[in-house]
């Protein structure tokens, strides 16, 4: 089977702005925002015949100490040299679309700044003692929201298979290492049905799923920061145009158009603010972030800068 890696670069951008570097609090000095969530919210309790891969040791400081005098710096500003096409996060895998995607929705699984793997929308992840399924436990009550900031849905299960589907549907490059799953690869070939794919909700619940894979594999959690495993919210993608299965069609689809940022949800710490071509990007904080506590900067703004030097001034 063939397996191939991708780029950690997207996820250092992501770092950079949100999550696990040095723009987030101290665990210990919480905001008025509402503090550290991640760090306290973890499940260890597994299911029987399984074992937990999160554990409660996170070290006390996850960012930046409190008294570095943060609250003077509220804005990034940046540049960029190449225009993102895409922010159809399944349906492609270049770095210049996910270093802005990854901070619009937030994956399972995250590394702090000591590179330990925490919970991000999973409060829970356990494999099977036989490393032959992976199971997640999600967070209650984390909401996607629409470009103006108002919610939408709530996270669920659903939105991890209907991810999934779209990855294997699109075929754009972050799909193979969904092919560790039982039956993605063969579902990707058009050989059997997306129902024969190894994604099963735990007992209709909203929030426990499981992956079952095609072999042993201590090492698939390790997976869960890259793009191939972000949730999609289905009604929301098919009133874009948006298709499973056969009715995937890329030409009919307006989910994740760069320049509309009406056209796709966020759950994620930033929201799109605007985009224009050889011009700018910006973003702007998520109010309804799960974990906004721990998002030091309100807004991000990029100008476009190919070939610019400091000669140019």
């Amino acid at each position: 089977m063939k397996r191939k890696t991708l780029s950690l670069i997207a996820i250092m951008a992501s770092m950079l702005i949100t999550g696990c570097g040095n723009d987030k609090t101290s665990s210990s000095n919480k905001n008025s925002n509402g503090g550290n969530h991640n760090g306290s919210e973890v499940d260890t309790n597994a299911p029987e015949g399984y074992h937990s891969v999160l554990t409660t040791d996170a070290p006390e400081a996850r960012g930046v100490p409190s008294d570095m005098g943060l609250e003077a710096r509220k804005i990034y500003n940046s540049a960029f040299s190449t225009n993102p096409n895409t922010f159809d996060y399944l349906a492609n895998n270049k770095q210049t679309n996910s270093e802005y995607y990854a901070n619009f929705v937030d994956n399972l699984l995250e590394h702090d700044q000591y590179g330990q793997i925490r919970g991000a929308l999973a409060k829970g992840a356990y494999y099977k003692d036989d490393f032959t399924r992976l199971r997640f436990k999600l967070r209650e009550g984390v909401k996607w929201v629409d470009s103006g900031g108002n919610e939408y849905a709530e996270v669920t299960a659903q939105d991890f298979a209907t991810g999934l589907q779209h990855l294997l549907d699109a075929k754009g490059g972050a799909e193979t290492l969904a092919y560790y799953i039982s039956g993605a690869k063969d579902y990707a070939d058009g050989l059997c049905d997306f129902g024969d794919v190894g994604f099963r909700i735990i007992n209709e619940s909203k929030y426990e799923f499981e992956y079952i894979l095609e072999e042993p594999c201590p090492f698939f959690h390790t997976f869960f920061e890259y793009t191939s495993f972000l949730p999609l919210n289905r009604d929301f993608f098919e009133s874009y145009g948006g298709g499973l299965g056969t009715e995937w069609d890329p030409g009919s689809c307006d989910f994740g158009k760069v320049t509309e940022n009406y056209t796709i949800l966020y759950c994620g710490p930033f929201i799109l603010s605007s985009f224009e071509e050889n011009t700018e990007l910006s973003m702007r904080k998520n109010p309804a972030y799960w974990d906004i506590g721990n998002v030091q900067i309100d807004e991000v703004n990029y100008v476009y800068a190919n070939g610019w030097t400091a000669d140019d001034t």
